[in-house]
């Protein structure tokens, strides 16, 4: 289990450096358009929203680059005999898992990830349940900026 300590301490890095540096988006709120990009206001529930999404995406980015490679070089270890016989291969192997990994996650996860998001009014603030765009209909979702 320790091989995944890694993991952990990157994932609870993420966890509170999110949290911190960017505390003013749930605390003050994110600015909030309705379909037509007409800014419709400031929610504090988005910005809540934006910061634990981009958590999750910081944390899934990280997990196969800090898991995955533990593992295949853990088999390795105890399957191959060049493991056994040459200790040495071990780093450069990693470093190649490693690199593998950070080509392929990155971009997975910024695909996945988008910068902006949409939510259903019913799950924010009260004031934007019931208001009406620009076309004189009642908004059912707003958009908002939750970073990467």
């Amino acid at each position: 289990m320790l091989r995944f300590a890694p993991f952990a301490a990157v994932a609870t890095a993420d966890l509170l450096n999110l949290a911190v540096m960017r505390q003013s988006e749930y605390l003050r709120g994110v600015n909030i358009f309705d379909e037509t990009g007409e800014w419709v206001g400031v929610s504090k529930a988005c910005g809540l929203y934006a910061v634990a999404s981009c958590i999750g995406g910081r944390i899934f980015a990280a997990a196969p680059i800090l898991i995955i490679p533990p593992l295949i070089i853990q088999r390795l270890e105890t399957k191959t005999m060049a493991f056994r016989t040459r200790p040495w291969l071990k780093l450069p192997a990693t470093l190649a898992l490693v690199a593998v990994m950070i080509q392929t996650s990155v971009p997975l996860t910024f695909g996945l990830f988008r910068q902006s998001a949409q939510v259903d009014t019913r799950y924010i603030e009260n004031d934007f349940r019931h208001r009406v765009n620009a076309k004189g209909v009642i908004m059912q979702t707003v958009t908002y900026n939750k970073g990467i």
